[in-house]
């Protein structure tokens, strides 16, 4: 018979707990109770639970805990594959031993507003990290009680998109499967949200979701006409920010074009071919810069929001800017924008927000946006209020006050319908120069050209892409695309699908606020969701706005099974 003595076993475990190198994300927080009062009926005490994603055991001894600028070490346990492990604070460790294994802190602070939570190995390589902010936690669980949990270990650099709050009724569950565990695969590949300029060689790129370290870092990938890239890095912890180093400095008033050939998150959702142009920038003057689109009204579990239009021929940078209100003919409730050199281009859109997500989220595109998010908004009250924007040398840029009577008065339910600029011309404070964004693009176009933008040279016209559709399913002509164009905003549409004998198909819209140059689509479906049989059919729009304006428009379409 074989004999294996004690200390061969001893051995081998320890080697295999501390001989592994442990990776990027083998170890995850997994949830985060930041406000534990009022409780329902968990410990009244801040708590964090992590899980060993990994196939082998996890010793703990020297590995540090980051939450902020706050170290603190990570007690001697060891986590085997697929465990929980609670961390909490030493004098509150009696309340969670009912709920499994747990370690011990000096103590733990979790602000209630969010923070950077990083771990970092014992050879101080960065392990897991995560950013948590008030506004992941809806409206109506905010008070406290409620834990964030992970959905999906698979997907760990999904961030905001992959947590949520727990579902389980004493607000947690450390130590124990997640209440909302399940599959939440992460198909989209990156996309460049700002870009900051920390030199006049060097910029730093942000994307959307953590980065792929690999091909982050290829010099290969990434080409800057007229320039070369000398050293590419993905900074840590976020693994959000790529830094490029340039061979020479910048010339002032010149556009340079950066592109990628490639990049992929880490999860390995590639994007091909991302170009964007940049520069050096300039000072803001009065009127360069404009308020662009306002939100003081959001969605449930929304955030205000503001854009800004750089309607000059230069690049500006928005670093010390800020935002606030009117008050007594002076300024007040100034908030910081950013400290850093984030770059706004000539005739562009960018958005600001709490939660750039959250507003990405409430109003997708398929169109590349630029955001920044800050720390905290003005007061933008629901039915009245003002926006200040000043330079970094507190000049004023622009201002607006505005009133939720200056949405469409056909739009009976203002939540979460922003109001758009109709003209970067006109003056900002003059009421019919803003518009309620239309229905087609979500009632909002944050970071984009505006649904409501005055186009004196578009002609009041529809159009229909193809004459002709065949919704069979294999890809070709499915659908009919129809084009609306107008030279003022502000208008509603009704349109209707006839029968060439005049029998009511379906109602494609009602009463619904449209921009001057929209697109609506029919499927070849009738009211019951049914393919329609062949022949012609019209398309019956009505046309009209609160001035009186009123005009009808009728397009043929055939549809034909092949």
């Amino acid at each position: 018979m074989l004999k294996i003595s004690i200390v061969s076993i001893i051995v081998f475990l320890v080697f295999n707990i501390e001989g592994k190198t442990q990776g990027l994300n083998d170890l995850v927080i997994s949830e985060i109770m930041a406000d534990p009062t009022p409780s329902n009926g968990l410990p009244e005490f801040e708590y964090l639970e992590i899980y060993n994603r990994s196939s082998n055991s996890i010793r703990l001894k020297n590995w540090k805990l980051v939450i902020g600028t706050r170290y603190s070490t990570l007690p001697d346990s060891v986590i085997l594959p697929n465990t929980y492990l609670i961390l909490c604070a030493k004098a509150n460790i009696s309340h969670f031993t009912p709920f499994g294994q747990v370690g011990a802190l000096s103590s733990l602070i979790l602000p209630n507003e969010g923070a950077s939570v990083s771990i970092l190995s014992s050879q101080n390589k960065l392990i897991y990290h995560f950013e948590y902010k008030a506004t992941f936690w809806p409206s109506s669980k905010r008070n406290g009680g409620f834990a964030l949990e992970m959905i999906d270990f698979k997907n760990p650099c999904g961030d905001k998109r992959n947590w949520s709050v727990s579902l389980d009724k004493s607000g947690g569950t450390p130590g124990s499967k997640n209440s909302v565990e399940g599959s939440n695969p992460d198909f989209q590949p990156p996309s460049v949200i700002n870009l900051e300029m920390v030199s006049n060689a060097s910029i730093i790129i942000q994307f959307d979701e953590k980065i792929d370290s690999i091909s982050a870092v290829n010099l290969a990938n990434v080409n800057i006409a007229g320039r070369k890239v000398t050293k590419v890095s993905l900074l840590v912890p976020e693994l959000t920010k790529l830094f490029l180093q340039l061979d020479l400095d910048l010339i002032p008033n010149e556009t340079y074009a950066l592109r990628f050939t490639s990049i992929s998150d880490c999860q390995s959702n590639l994007k091909r071919n991302i170009q964007m142009d940049f520069g050096l920038p300039v000072q803001a003057d009065s009127g360069s810069v404009v308020l662009n689109e306002i939100l003081f009204n959001p969605k449930e579990g929304g955030v205000d929001f503001i854009e800004l239009f750089n309607r000059s021929n230069h690049y500006l940078s928005l670093s010390n800017w800020s935002i606030g209100n009117l008050k007594n003919g002076g300024y007040s409730n100034l908030k910081m924008v950013t400290h850093s050199n984030v770059i706004l281009n000539p005739n562009s859109y960018i958005f600001l927000s709490t939660d750039g997500y959250i507003v990405q989220n409430q109003y997708p595109s398929d169109k590349s946006r630029f955001f920044v998010d800050i720390p905290a908004m003005p007061s933008f009250p629901n039915e009245e209020g003002s926006v200040v924007i000043l330079n970094k040398e507190g000049h004023l840029l622009d201002q607006l006050q505005y009133s939720e009577k200056m949405h469409h008065p056909f739009i009976h339910d203002v939540k979460g319908v922003s109001l758009e600029r109709r003209s970067a011309e006109m003056v900002t404070d003059a009421p019919q120069n803003w518009q309620s964004g239309s229905g087609i693009s979500g009632y909002a176009s944050p970071g984009l050209k505006n649904s409501q933008s005055t186009n004196i040279d578009n002609e009041d016209t529809i159009s229909l892409e193809v004459t002709g559709i065949s919704p069979n399913g294999d890809g070709i002509d499915d659908v009919l695309n129809i084009y609306l164009s107008f030279s003022k905003a502000g208008n509603t549409a009704d349109m209707d699908v006839y029968a060439i004998n005049g029998r009511h198909i379906k109602s494609l819209s009602k009463n619904l606020v449209i921009g001057t140059s929209d697109n609506l689509k029919w499927d070849g479906t009738d009211s019951k969701g049914e393919i329609v049989t062949n022949g012609y059919y019209l398309i019956v729009s009505k046309i009209w706005n609160a001035d009186g304006y009123l005009e009808i428009f009728k397009n043929k379409v055939v549809v034909a099974h092949h």
